[in-house]
């Protein structure tokens, strides 16, 4: 399993890490698991669970990989865990291109604090659509999120859905969002309402 004390390239939204931290990143997370970078940036690890389950993409920022990585180290899973580390400030474009890649059946999208998020409003936050260029040098569009919201699919603590999750919706994949925080007891109670406990 990956060790959570390695270092992963960090940035902010106005400083995207640069392709070949990217790159550096990815010989990194090679030595581990099935790891790749697609046109956005956006690195992707694939972690096999136990037979049978179902494929779950888990899309965060890059600082948070390691903590993640750490968290689901904690238990055994079935099937199998896409880890999707976002190069963007949270865009749109790059989480519609994981879905894609991650041929996921359900997504998780981590943000700060505790708790689910199952909903997300766009009240007051209208805004022109914009471009905008991934490290890659690949230029994309960036558009408004749209408002969704779900039944959670287990109790406890909300929080605010993220921006992303109605592309989830609209591909057919139930889409929440999860705090880091309590990371690793979210993902256990999910685990166990989704039937991807091991056994």
């Amino acid at each position: 399993m990956y060790p959570g004390n390695a270092s992963v390239t960090t940035a902010t939204a106005d400083a995207p890490p640069a392709l070949d931290s990217i790159l550096s990143d990815l010989e990194l997370f090679s030595r581990y698991f099935r790891a790749f970078v697609d046109e956005f940036g956006s690195s992707y690890l694939l972690v096999e669970g136990g037979y049978g389950g179902r494929t779950l993409l888990i899309w965060m920022p890059r600082p948070a990989a390691a903590q993640v990585l750490q968290a689901l180290a904690a238990f055994k899973f079935r099937g199998r865990i896409v880890v999707g580390l976002d190069a963007s400030p949270a865009h749109q474009a790059p989480f519609r291109r994981a879905l894609f890649w991650s041929g996921a059946h359900t997504a998780l999208i981590t943000s700060k604090g505790k708790g689910l998020g199952w909903a997300f409003s766009t009240e007051g936050k209208a805004a022109a659509p914009v471009r905008y260029t991934a490290p890659t040098g690949l230029d994309y569009l960036e558009e408004q999120a749209e408002a969704w919201s779900a039944v959670p699919p287990i109790e406890g603590p909300s929080l605010p859905g993220p921006p992303q999750g109605a592309l989830g919706w609209k591909a057919g994949v139930p889409t929440y969002g999860v705090g880091l925080q309590d990371l690793e007891e979210r993902l256990r109670a999910l685990f166990a309402a989704w039937g991807l406990s091991g056994m």
